[in-house]
């Protein structure tokens, strides 16, 4: 089914591989969308085309919108009202001037390191009862901010998050990726990969390794960008630290595409101690690619597992003692492992489908241009 009357600006800033770039490139190639957006057309050809055609409204991370792309520290919430104010009224004058459609996929229920709680709950609330559509990830989130934000369940849309396969021409073997790296194949890689923040818990195993004892053939891979300079220079610190007993690769900084395979193949297993999480999409790389992770047993992370997490031993708690010890055990039984990694893959063939999320967006779209 094709369709060349509907148009899309998806209201978040459009990086490469990002889930709004794979997901809106999906809907113009598979549903012919029309995606308007200043990246694309620039300021006044967007603006023309906005006013023009008054386009489907789909914004991602509504924390985003008003933050105007700073690290969260206190001088941010002496900015932030200035952000919520010129944010809520761009979100007026496009649903009650233009008489655009809105719809957000929530992605967080809230920011990970609030500022203003009262205030930012009450930015999400007026975003989520504006819109005619949410979508969100899995029916854990959609039950929570059913309870928090009072919605009507009816609106809210669950559709599966795609798995993560980079795009990337390189084709190698984790003999090949350990090479790459010089880490020795024999050695036993942990990896930390994504945003190094504390919701992420990169301090709950950077704790962790500080209580083991040293290890000959363990190797650590930590590869991200640092949510803010204290961040950085903490696991710095840490680093120094425990470089005296473990072999640390450390990349802070947004890793390329390459990189992130090789990282990828090269590891055993991946640890995500999540202080908090609605939507594990680190979880969703590691499945995709088959690497068994130590990760909080939180809702939202076990029905992301599915059938995987009835007899998972890999789930921890999210504090240091409870992350070493599950180090020391995967380390103990490798061969269980590979049975996880042949699961992994298998769920992330099964579950996560971007063809899938593709079509359940575009039903939504069409679902409003129904009721126009």
């Amino acid at each position: 089914m094709r369709s060349s009357f509907i148009s899309v600006f998806p209201m978040t800033s459009i990086k490469r591989g990002s889930y709004p770039e794979i997901l809106h490139n999906l809907l113009r190639w598979r549903f012919n969308v029309e995606i308007i957006h200043p990246q694309a057309l620039g300021l006044f050809a967007f603006l023309n085309q906005l006013i023009s055609k008054k386009p489907i409204v789909h914004i991602h991370w509504i924390e985003h919108k008003y933050t105007f792309g700073l690290p969260r520290t206190r001088f941010l919430s002496l900015i932030m009202f200035i952000g919520i104010i010129l944010y809520l009224e761009t979100l007026l004058f496009l649903s009650k001037i233009l008489k655009c459609k809105l719809v957000v996929t929530l992605h967080n229920l809230l920011p990970h390191k609030p500022l203003l709680l009262p205030i930012e709950r009450a930015v999400f609330k007026i975003t989520l009862d504006l819109s005619n559509i949410i979508y969100v990830h899995s029916h854990y989130l959609k039950k929570m901010a059913v309870v928090t934000y009072s919605i009507d369940k009816r609106k809210i849309i669950v559709i599966p998050h795609g798995k993560w396969l980079v795009n990337t021409k390189v084709n190698l073997n984790q003999k090949r990726a350990r090479e790459s790296l010089g880490i020795p194949i024999e050695a036993f890689v942990i990896s930390f990969v994504g945003r190094l923040s504390e919701d992420k818990g990169i301090h709950i195993l950077l704790e962790a390794l500080e209580l083991m004892e040293p290890i000959n053939d363990l190797y650590i891979i930590i590869a991200g960008k640092p949510a803010s300079k204290k961040i950085l220079e903490y696991i710095k610190t840490m680093i120094n630290k425990l470089s005296r007993k473990f072999r640390i690769k450390f990349y802070p900084w947004h890793v390329s595409d390459k990189m992130l395979v090789t990282i990828l193949k090269a590891s055993n297993i991946g640890v995500i101690p999540y202080v908090h999480t609605y939507t594990p999409s680190t979880l969703i790389l590691f499945l995709s690619y088959g690497i068994p992770v130590i990760i909080p047993d939180f809702p939202v992370v076990r029905e992301f597992l599915g059938e995987i997490a009835s007899d998972y031993d890999l789930f921890c708690e999210p504090n240091p003692i409870s992350v070493k010890n599950k180090i020391v055990n995967a380390m103990q039984n490798r061969e269980k492992l590979q049975d996880y990694k042949r699961k992994f893959c298998e769920r992330a063939s099964k579950e996560f489908d971007w063809q899938k999320c593709v079509e359940l967006t575009y039903k939504g779209y069409l679902m409003l241009y129904r009721t126009n």
